[in-house]
């Protein structure tokens, strides 16, 4: 699932019918087709029978679907870490840090916070880093486990050479996933910056 293991949300299932779609998720969705071609209007609140019905033959479905066989591959511990990092393995995706036990995000959710990144992206690329340091820091404040906002203000800041504090967030980052690849890799960018060359490469090897 993309939604899981690209941006670390709720896993999606959905069922259409000739007049119907449903789609399972943290927060599920159900469309009239006759009347809303373009899946604009919710009706799980009022038409919640009709709900029902599409997740049971939803759930049918799938246990009738015949999961592929697949072989064993051994891993070792720090091959397992650095694809848990990438966001393989089960959906183990670190853009959005949660706790055990806890509900995954809706895509719903995450994709505004991704399309925030993506402007603070642009600032950065226009040489902006002040703006987009702002930016940054305020997506942070407001989702504070969505790792790619840190990330982001990571780059915003050694685009002013500010050097320690883009350090700070990147040790706060890497003291959670020690794998993560864009936290090593930025850290290179910082440790090379200030001609730690040593440095950057065993970073930029992780």
């Amino acid at each position: 699932d993309d939604p899981l293991l690209e941006l670390g949300g709720a896993p999606v299932r959905s069922l259409a019918t000739a007049d119907w779609k449903y789609i399972r998720s943290t927060e599920p969705e159900l469309y009239d087709l006759r009347v809303d071609p373009n899946e604009l209007k919710n009706l799980l609140a009022t038409q919640s029978q009709q709900a029902k019905q599409m997740e049971e033959r939803l759930a049918n479905l799938e246990q009738k679907m015949t999961q592929r066989a697949s072989g064993d591959v051994q891993l070792s511990p720090q091959e397992q870490r650095a694809l848990e990092s990438l966001g393989y393995l089960g959906g183990a995706s670190h853009n959005i840090s949660r706790g055990p036990g806890e509900t995954l995000p809706d895509i719903k959710k995450i994709l505004p916070l991704f399309n925030a990144v993506d402007d603070i992206q642009h600032q950065i690329a226009a040489g902006d880093g002040a703006q987009a340091e702002t930016a940054a820091r305020q997506l942070v404040a407001q989702a504070p486990d969505f790792v790619d906002a840190k990330l982001a203000l990571v780059e915003a800041l050694l685009l002013q050479a500010k050097y320690a504090a883009g350090r700070k967030v990147l040790e706060q980052i890497l003291n959670r996933y020690p794998e993560n690849s864009k936290a090593h890799f930025q850290l290179g960018m910082l440790e090379a910056a200030q001609s730690h060359r040593k440095v950057a490469v065993t970073h930029f090897r992780k």
